[in-house]
C-alpha cells in the first residue's frame, strides 16, 4: 500500500485550499446586478472566470487521484465504495432532504410561500413522488439537484461508479490517450450524459492519469506538486475561455 508522505498530503491540502478560494471567486458573480464600464467587466471576467477556472477541475482531479491511489481493481473497490458512501452519498441525501424540509417549513408553516414564486420550481406541497425523486438528481432547471450547489457531489458519485471502467482504460496507454482526447472533445462541445458533464469525468480521469501515467506528480516537493497540478488543469480555462467561452455555452444533453 502506498502511503503519502507529510509533504505529499500537505501538497494535496494546499491544492484543495487554492481550489476552494477559486470557487469563492467563481461565485462572486455580481456583473448582472451592476452597471459598470467595459474595463471593469474585463477585470470581472478575468478574476471570476479566467484565473480561477481551474478550481472545479482541480477538485475533480484531486478526487480522482485519491480514489485511484492504492486502487487494485475490484478487490479494493468495495472498500473505496464504503468510504464514499459515508463521505459522499449519505451527506448528499441528508443535505438535500434537509433543504427540502426547510423550504417546506418556510413555505407552509411560516406562510412565506409568496417568496418562492420566481422560476419554474413548484411549491413543496405541490410535489409528487417523481418531483421528490428528481430533487436528488436534476429537478432544478433540469440540470441540478434541489440543492443545486451539490451537483459536484452528484457528478463525483457517478465518476466513482464508473471508476472500474476508467481504471481498466487508463491502464492501456494508447487507449487511454484516445479516450482522454474524446473526453476533451465532448467537454469542449458542452455535451453531458444524463446531466453528468463530460468535463467531470474528464478531470476525474486525469487525476488517475497523473497517478498512473505521469507518476512524478507526488514524488516532488510541495511546491513542485502544486505547480504540477496547476499545469495539468490550467489548459481548461486558457482553451475554453479564449476559444469557446465555455462558461456561457449551453449544455447538450443526451
Amino acid at each position: 500500500m502506498v502511503q503519502l508522505t507529510k509533504d505529499e498530503s500537505r501538497a494535496i491540502t494546499l491544492t484543495k485550499v487554492i481550489c476552494m478560494f477559486g470557487v469563492i471567486f467563481i461565485h462572486a458573480a455580481i456583473k448582472k446586478y451592476t452597471d459598470c464600464s467595459p474595463l471593469v467587466e474585463f477585470y470581472y471576467d478575468l478574476l471570476t472566470r479566467v484565473l480561477v477556472n481551474f478550481a472545479v477541475p482541480g477538485f475533480f482531479m484531486c478526487s480522482g487521484f485519491l480514489f485511484f491511489l492504492n486502487y487494485k481493481g475490484f478487490g479494493s473497490y468495495g472498500n473505496k465504495i464504503k468510504s464514499r458512501i459515508r463521505g459522499l452519498f449519505i451527506p448528499y441525501l441528508f443535505w438535500i432532504s434537509l433543504s427540502i424540509f426547510v423550504t417546506w417549513f418556510i413555505q407552509d408553516v411560516l406562510g412565506l410561500a409568496s417568496m418562492f414564486g420566481a422560476g419554474n420550481m413548484k411549491l413543496i406541497h405541490d410535489f409528487d413522488t417523481y418531483d421528490f425523486l428528481l430533487s436528488y438528481w436534476n429537478l432544478r432547471d433540469g440540470t441540478s439537484p434541489f440543492l443545486s450547489t451539490l451537483w459536484f457531489l452528484r457528478d463525483l458519485m457517478v465518476c466513482v461508479l464508473l471508476a472500474p471502467i476508467l481504471y481498466q482504460v487508463l491502464r492501456l496507454d494508447k487507449v487511454s490517450a484516445l479516450v482522454i482526447l474524446v473526453f476533451i472533445a465532448l467537454t469542449i462541445l458542452g455535451i453531458s450524459l444524463v446531466n453528468i458533464a463530460m468535463s467531470s469525468i474528464l478531470y476525474f480521469s486525469m487525476g488517475g492519469v497523473l497517478l498512473y501515467i505521469w507518476n512524478q506528480a507526488f514524488r516532488m516537493d510541495k511546491k513542485q506538486t502544486v505547480i504540477s497540478f496547476w499545469n495539468g488543469i490550467h489548459f481548461d480555462h486558457l482553451l475554453f475561455f479564449c476559444l469557446y467561452r465555455r462558461y456561457v455555452r449551453p449544455r447538450i444533453y443526451v
